[in-house]
């Protein structure tokens, strides 16, 4: 909850501004890819766009993006030997944000 708070206030700081605040998380390689590894899915970034949203901030869930794509492509969207996101990752998010873009922003009410 410290995390969202913390966000909210960046948010609320940008908005107070004009400035459109759009938080886009990028889900660790291991959040979509838990299951090749034998591990449950970690729930921290799930929990926290929840919050965010709840609270008023835009977010752009690119952890839902990530996981529509490898549940119906292979694609790839790390790099194989490193945690970092590949081409396929960066165009996913950049496509996230273009139709997030094209809407008008939410109306959020400032506390």
């Amino acid at each position: 909850h410290k995390t969202a708070h913390e966000i909210k206030r960046l948010s609320d700081f940008f908005t107070h501004k004009g400035i459109r605040f759009i938080f886009l998380p990028i889900p660790n390689k291991e959040n979509i890819y838990h299951q090749d590894l034998g591990t449950a899915k970690p729930l921290f970034l799930e929990k926290l766009i929840v919050d965010l949203r709840q609270s008023g901030v835009e977010v752009a869930d690119a952890q839902k993006t990530f996981d529509e794509i490898t549940s119906k492509t292979s694609t790839p969207l790390y790099h194989r030997d490193d945690t970092h996101w590949n081409q396929a990752g960066v165009q996913a998010a950049a496509r996230l944000i273009e139709d997030i873009l094209r809407d008008p922003p939410p109306q959020t009410i400032i506390r």
